[in-house]
């Protein structure tokens, strides 16, 4: 088997609720979408939002994507497309691999079942059979540090120690792509520091990593790929030096429709 992700011309839109429709008639008659946030069009006679819009992308094994872009550009949407837990409305999205999201890791949980209940629980979701994840519950348990509180109900646990466990769960199964909205700092600072190692280890074992984060240094560290996001669309995709040349437009010209017009055509002329 061989991992692989393909998204052919995915878009995720959403209908604008009808108290909003003046507001956004207001927008297009300026000829904009804002300098933020979702694109607006008229489809069939009522408004749309496309949180996604056109993105096309094909990674393979060794692939380490950073995606980069201000709040609202379409990073997070673009993970939980990968993810599953949101589907398209347009476009086709092939993805062979197991996948480990760890944009929420206590995602799922069921308050009135135990610790010991949900490990299996978050298992089933994540598409791992029960025999697989018995061979890892004594270590998700010991690696959490619940002790007696992993045979208690969760809505007993703390915020830090629902963390732990749904960390502990994900970490524990090896997966061949990883996604990540921004990096993760787990509970307190003891366990931050085996949690980090942890992660490293993680991010060693998979074939790819997709990871939006806003934190530039840390997008060169973990990251061999670089994608821009704005306004739902993937204006750039390459190596490195696609950060270096995204930070010096930012750096040099005021955020404006003009100068990121001006970043996507220059993409479109490089390899």
């Amino acid at each position: 088997m061989k991992v692989k992700v393909q998204l052919r011309n995915v878009g995720v839109d959403f209908l604008v609720h009808s108290g909003a429709v003046k507001t956004t008639e207001e927008t297009l008659s300026k000829g904009e979408s804002g300098s933020t946030g979702a694109n607006f069009r008229k489809v069939g006679g009522r408004y749309v939002a496309s949180a996604l819009d056109d993105v096309s992308l094909k990674l393979e094994p060794g692939d380490r994507v950073g995606l980069i872009g201000h709040n609202g550009s379409g990073k997070t949407t673009l993970l939980r497309v990968l993810s599953g837990t949101l589907e398209p409305t347009r476009g086709a999205v092939t993805i062979v691999g197991r996948i480990a999201s760890l944009m929420s890791t206590t995602f799922g949980f069921a308050p009135a079942q135990t610790g010991r209940e949900n490990i299996y629980r978050r298992a089933l979701m994540m598409c791992v059979s029960r025999q697989e994840i018995e061979q890892h519950v004594e270590d998700i348990i010991e690696f959490a540090e619940l002790g007696a509180y992993i045979d208690m109900p969760m809505s007993t646990y703390s915020a830090g120690m629902r963390t732990r466990l749904g960390f502990a769960i994900t970490t524990s199964i090896n997966a061949d792509i990883i996604l990540m909205d921004e990096w993760i700092g787990a509970g307190d600072a003891r366990f931050a520091e085996r949690a980090q190692s942890r992660l490293k280890e993680t991010l060693e074992r998979s074939s790819i990593l997709v990871l939006a984060s806003h934190k530039a240094g840390l997008l060169k560290k973990t990251c061999n790929k670089i994608g821009v996001m704005e306004k739902g669309k993937l204006i750039a995709l390459g190596g490195l030096d696609v950060l270096d040349e995204y930070e010096d437009y930012l750096t040099r010209r005021p955020r404006s429709a003009k100068a990121m017009s001006e970043f996507e055509d220059h993409f479109d002329t490089v390899d």
